[in-house]
């Protein structure tokens, strides 16, 4: 399984095969098209679904429902957690 974090308003993340992004469309855009829920009186137009959709994660890969996944960085150590705590208190 590999996981990728989606900042706000990214382009796009690659994972190998898998692309995610963290906006749809773009505000400048919106009047040309229709939301979700409206009827759409006019053939050319289409029912998007427009905004910024991020910070989340992406999940290559299956997971089990209801199940609490621990997300770690790359070479997480149990003993640092104070070091750990001292760095993102400083941010």
């Amino acid at each position: 399984m590999k996981i990728a974090a989606v900042p706000d308003s990214a382009p796009v993340v690659v994972v190998d095969d898998f692309r995610f992004r963290g906006s749809a469309g773009f505000m400048e855009d919106a009047l040309k098209f229709q939301y979700i829920g409206r009827k759409n009186k006019d053939n050319k137009e289409y029912k998007y679904v427009r905004g910024l959709y991020g910070p989340y994660l992406g999940v290559v890969g299956n997971l089990d429902l209801a199940t609490m996944y621990n997300i770690y960085i790359p070479g997480y150590v149990p003993s640092y957690m104070p070091i750990y705590f001292k760095i993102r208190y400083e941010d």
